[in-house]
Parts: C-alpha cells; sequence; structure tokens
C-alpha cells in the first residue's frame, strides 16, 4: 500500500521560495505569472494497512510543521 502525504504553506504564510521564483519569472519576461506555490510530496510505502490516525500523526508529527503548514493524505 502507497500513502501519499502533500505538504504545503496555509494561506496566508510567506513562501520565500515560491516569492525567489516568481520574481524571476516576471524579470525574464513571464509577468502573467502572478503567483508560485510550492509543495513537497512525500510517499510512503507500507508493507501492510496502517491507521489513518497514525499516518496524519507522521504528516504533522514529522513531515510537516503544523505552525505555518497544512497537509493533505492520498491512498494510493
Amino acid at each position: 500500500m502507497k500513502v501519499k502525504i502533500t505538504v504545503s504553506f496555509k494561506k496566508g504564510i510567506f513562501n520565500p521560495e515560491g516569492d525567489t521564483i516568481l520574481r524571476t519569472l516576471n524579470k525574464i519576461g513571464y509577468e502573467n505569472v502572478k503567483k508560485v506555490g510550492i509543495e513537497r510530496s512525500f510517499i510512503l510505502e507500507l508493507s501492510e494497512e496502517m491507521p489513518e490516525e497514525k499516518i496524519n500523526e507522521i504528516a504533522q508529527n514529522i513531515l510537516s510543521n503544523p505552525v505555518i503548514e497544512d497537509y493533505t493524505v492520498t491512498k494510493e
């Protein structure tokens, strides 16, 4: 079984990497790009079914910073 955990900044949190990429794109002629969002994805390959609460525990306590980031879990 595979689980995909996607981590991104919460709405309203400044994203310095995305902002740097946006400024670079605008500077080299891509003025129509108005925002760049950055997400990180983690694929967990599990040997057996894991309770959703344990997956959320991994996502919240290890893979993300819950103060500034949100995450989503998708079972593949």
